[in-house]
């Protein structure tokens, strides 16, 4: 192989691991760009969740509330008459 030769494969080779790494670079880009979106969306998420705790944690309270007055009135008015008529 003649030195020419080898230039010509020698710049091949080098033009294409510039184009190799330029894509790598390209994709490390769109990398990081999708950790960011992915990081905010899971912030997200976890403040959601969160407040879905929360309002789980209320809507319980309360209904172990009502359960409560429910059971209550029932032992009050046990004579099979929960809910007595009211005179007209």
């Amino acid at each position: 192989m003649t030195l020419e030769e080898r230039m010509q494969v020698a710049e091949r080779l080098i033009e294409a691991l510039f184009q190799s790494h330029e894509q790598t670079q390209s994709e490390l880009r769109t990398l990081a760009k999708s950790q960011v979106f992915l990081t905010e969306a899971a912030r997200n998420l976890t403040e959601a969740a969160r407040k879905t705790e929360e309002k789980l944690a209320e809507t319980t309270d309360k209904l172990d509330a009502l359960i409560s007055i429910v059971e209550q009135h029932l032992r009050d008015h046990g004579n099979g008459n929960a809910f007595p008529k009211t005179k007209e």
